[in-house]
C-alpha cells in the first residue's frame, strides 16, 4: 500500500505542475495520454488504487518551496538514469 501511495503523490504532483504550465495550449490540454507525458492504459478501477489516492489527498512533492519535477515510470528493466542539475 505505501509504494501505491507514494506513486499517488508523485502521479498527483506530475499532473498538477502541468495543469500549472499548460503544454499542449493549442488543444486546450495540459499533458495527453502518450509516452511524451506517460501512458494511460484507461484500464479498470482497482481498489487498492483508489484507497491510495483517497488516503493522500492533497498530498504532493515540494523541493525548496516548488512543487518537485519529478519523473516516474512502471518499467526500468533494471536501469535507472540520475539526473543532476547544475545551476551556475
Amino acid at each position: 500500500m505505501e509504494a501505491l501511495k507514494a506513486q499517488a503523490v508523485c502521479a498527483r504532483t506530475y499532473a498538477f505542475r502541468y495543469i500549472l504550465h499548460a503544454g499542449l495550449a493549442q488543444y486546450g490540454a495540459h499533458l495527453d495520454d502518450t509516452t511524451s507525458y506517460q501512458v494511460y492504459h484507461n484500464i479498470a478501477e482497482q481498489a487498492a488504487t483508489t484507497t491510495a489516492v483517497k488516503e493522500t489527498d492533497g498530498m504532493m512533492l515540494y523541493y525548496q518551496d516548488e512543487l518537485a519535477d519529478n519523473y516516474y515510470y512502471s518499467t526500468s528493466c533494471g536501469v535507472i538514469i540520475v539526473f543532476i542539475s547544475r545551476a551556475g
